[in-house]
């Protein structure tokens, strides 16, 4: 197993340029979205009562000018009463008007974007938790914690850049979990 340093995001901080050039690079994103235990709890019961991988409500789509329209987004289901992760899921950036009735408090019951692939952290190898743990620390523990906010909020870029230029591409990790998955069902269906 691999061991992840949890200064990985923020050691050898990446230049400006260096964001820059990462960015206009980037074909996947990161973000945030936060719940309590009890909004949590009413998610998963309403995907669950409708066979719904996963549902992120916000008010404002993710802006097509950072990330353009049917891009792969992979979101952290970041839980601010434990203070942990409890999924990942994968979306498209694309934004669904229709509104549902997940949540008791009317605010919450906003447009959507519908996970397409959603891995609990249960259901994660030792090494993929490890990624985890790094990423709660800096959804929590840090100065930059992500814990505030609305809707779908994104990962720092400049994390995302820095770690990457300290030899750990995040996103990479977290594609790569998701892409064994596939693999691991296609070798069980054959």
């Amino acid at each position: 197993m691999v061991k992840v340093e949890s200064n990985i995001f923020s050691k050898n901080e990446a230049s400006k340029e260096e964001v820059r050039q990462y960015s206009l690079s980037q074909t996947k994103y990161l973000y945030t979205t936060r719940f309590s235990d009890s909004t949590y709890m009413s998610n998963r019961i309403f995907c669950n009562r409708y066979n719904l991988e996963g549902i992120y409500c916000t008010v404002s789509p993710i802006p097509s000018n950072r990330v353009p329209l049917k891009s792969i987004v992979y979101v952290l289901e970041m839980n601010n009463t434990t203070q942990t992760i409890m999924a990942i899921g994968k979306i498209l950036n694309n934004f669904r008007d229709d509104i549902y009735r997940i949540y008791d408090k009317e605010v919450y019951n906003q447009r959507h974007y519908r996970v397409k692939k959603r891995i609990a952290v249960e259901q994660m190898t030792e090494e993929e938790r490890e990624c985890i743990r790094v990423l709660e620390y800096h959804c929590f523990k840090t100065k930059g914690h992500l814990k505030r906010g609305q809707g779908l909020t994104s990962f720092p870029i400049v994390k995302i850049t820095t770690a990457t230029k300290n030899g750990y591409d995040v996103l990479q990790v977290i594609e790569q979990m998701f892409i064994s998955r596939k693999k691991n069902r296609t070798q069980i269906n054959d």
